[in-house]
């Protein structure tokens, strides 16, 4: 960081911290929930005769390129709206969601989450009187600036509308069988790290949607990592760190430099990197995966990916990267995680 970008740095830490920031943020929201949220992207449709004392309200998302994380994310900004005005949610991912400019297959939602409700299905909902669909691609507009979430750091309050909303529509049965099957517990002190390796992979590939990515903060470098892990363990903060990491090099450049007090949750992993290089192709990339139909092979990548987030919402605190899965595991976790400036946060490739 340059003088100027320290200085930049310092003053949105400060105004993020200050009182009258999260009393401004809390205020936001009210307003936010009681006036149509991107009123000019809703729509209402009537379908038939059905319900006709109902309202039902349709979380959708017809964006392709978006995390697992992040898409319930979204979902979440949606169902807390449609509670508060009194309407009936339900997601569809089936319908809206498009892959090569067509309709998914299956209900993508239902294979990692619950229904916000199963009081009434699809099929009912779509011969209704009375239906409202949310934003075509999920995200709420209004929701933008430093009010985004990836600025606003999550407090106890923010914490406990999510956490809710997790409660709500969170994992579905066979994801959280998955996890009660191959969960690990942590030991007291522990300081989760999830390592995100695929941005350095961007920036030395050459590849525009990691390098040039505008507003995406930049997740650091390994000589990072190591410099941020040593400095909490010498404060004696913390006797562990748990790393949750996109890559398989990374990981074991860090258990390599930590031995036995770096833990992780043992699971496939991308390789960004070949002995400190980039990669070049997919398969060099995904050399770990087994020999799965796709479809299989993404079943099983995001159940571990789950499991490893569950674990991570088990830290005592999180390093700050403002990654999807990172806010996950503080919303997953009944307790309230704070989390652990860095120098690097913030710092955006322009």
């Amino acid at each position: 960081m340059n003088l100027f970008q320290d200085k930049a740095h310092q003053l949105k830490v400060k105004i993020r911290d200050s009182r009258f920031y999260r009393n401004s943020i809390q205020s936001y929201y009210q307003i936010l929930l009681k006036n149509r949220l991107h009123s000019d992207e809703l729509k209402t449709e009537s379908f038939g005769p059905a319900n006709p004392d109902k309202t039902f309200f349709v979380i959708r998302s017809c964006y392709p390129a978006q995390g697992t994380f992040e898409r319930w994310m979204e979902a979440a900004y949606n169902l807390i709206y449609a509670n508060y005005h009194g309407y009936i949610p339900i997601v569809d991912l089936k319908n809206f969601q498009y892959i090569d400019g067509k309709n998914a297959e299956e209900d993508l939602w239902g294979v990692y989450y619950k229904q916000p409700q199963y009081d009434y299905t699809l099929e009912e909902i779509y011969n209704s009187q009375n239906v409202i669909f949310g934003n075509r691609h999920g995200a709420l507009s209004n929701v933008i600036g430093i009010f985004n979430p990836m600025f606003v750091e999550m407090d106890e309050w923010m914490h406990s509308m999510f956490h809710e909303c997790f409660e709500i529509m969170g994992f579905n049965d066979e994801i959280c069988e998955y996890i009660k099957a191959n969960t690990i517990e942590l030991p007291p002190k522990t300081i989760g790290i999830p390592l995100r390796r695929s941005f350095e992979w961007g920036n030395e590939a050459g590849v525009p949607l990691y390098s040039e990515y505008f507003g995406h903060h930049t997740r650091g470098f390994m000589d990072d990592y190591i410099r941020w892990i040593n400095k909490e363990f010498d404060k004696g903060n913390y006797d562990y760190c748990y790393v949750t990491s996109d890559d398989r090099e990374g990981l074991d450049i860090l258990r390599g430099e930590f031995g036995n007090r770096c833990l992780f949750f043992e699971r496939k992993r991308p390789h960004f990197f070949c002995e400190g290089k980039p990669t070049k192709t997919t398969e060099e990339r995904f050399v770990e995966f087994p020999d799965l139909p796709m479809k299989e092979k993404i079943r099983l990548l995001g159940k571990e990916y789950c499991t490893e987030t569950a674990i991570l919402a088990k830290c005592d605190s999180i390093m700050k990267i403002r990654c999807g899965q990172e806010i996950m595991a503080q919303i997953i976790s009944p307790k309230y995680i704070p989390l652990v400036d860095n120098d690097v946060y913030l710092k955006i490739y322009r």
